[in-house]
C-alpha cells in the first residue's frame, strides 16, 4: 500500500520515488526503491484499469498460494549443523 501511495505521488509530481522518500544513503538503495515502486505501482494500476480490486486478496484476507510443487530439491542438515 505504501509503494502505491509513493508511486502516485511520484507520478503526480514528476519525481523519482527515492527523491520524495529521501533518507536513502546509496545509489543502489535509491534504485531498488524506484524499481520496486514502479513494478508495484504499474501492477496495481493494471488491476484497477481492468476493473479488479488490487487490494482484495492476499495479506488483508489471508489468502496465499501454497508453495507446494515449488520445492526443487530437498536437503538434509548434517550432524555438525551444515547442509
Amino acid at each position: 500500500m505504501n509503494l502505491w501511495r509513493l508511486y502516485c505521488q511520484a507520478t503526480a509530481f514528476g519525481k523519482l520515488p527515492s527523491d520524495i522518500a529521501g533518507g536513502l544513503q546509496t545509489d543502489l538503495g535509491r534504485w531498488y526503491l524506484d524499481e520496486n515502486c514502479l513494478v508495484a505501482g504499474r501492477s496495481i494500476q493494471k488491476l484497477i484499469d481492468e476493473g479488479k480490486d488490487p487490494f482484495g486478496d492476499g495479506i488483508k484476507t489471508g489468502k496465499f498460494r501454497s508453495a507446494k510443487g515449488y520445492v526443487k530439491k530437498k536437503v538434509k542438515r548434517k550432524g555438525d549443523g551444515t547442509w
